[in-house]
């Protein structure tokens, strides 16, 4: 009888900030729940008048990460659509959630992130030694 099995790991992310003060900061993104905006308390604090105290939140929990938008004053987009539940429903409702696949494009007032599901360390890292593999011309 065979006893293997199989693990299936928590998914990860990375986002990557592209304006404002933390440009060029890249940040893990850990545990089952993180939450980004400007309030001390959250797991990534953005120096941004226009994000909330607590603006979104990225699940790691379930087969996909998710990014929520917490009820903020001037909304969440992904990829230039703003994230909201549908009329009628909280935003606990799972409908208001969006499913992160990695390369998305997140801005919270005005600052902007890169979703990554890969490491970008360790792309830039696989980049750089295929670069001086390559034969100079």
């Amino acid at each position: 009888m065979d006893e293997s099995k199989t693990f299936v790991s928590a998914p990860k992310l990375w986002l990557t900030v592209q304006t404002g003060e933390l440009r060029g900061t890249t940040v893990e993104v850990s545990g089952d729940e993180f939450v980004i905006g400007r309030g001390s308390a959250c797991n990534l604090v953005l120096d941004d008048p226009k994000a909330s105290r607590a603006h979104a939140k990225v699940s790691l929990r379930g087969r996909r990460p998710t990014l929520q938008d917490l009820d903020s004053a001037n909304g969440t987009f992904v990829n230039g659509h703003r994230v909201r539940a549908p009329l009628g429903f909280s935003t606990s409702d799972p409908q208001g959630l969006v499913e992160l696949s990695g390369d998305e494009v997140v801005q919270i007032g005005d600052t902007v992130m890169t979703v990554s599901l890969v490491d970008p360390d360790l792309v830039a890292m696989i980049q750089e030694e295929g670069d001086r593999r390559r034969p100079r011309e």
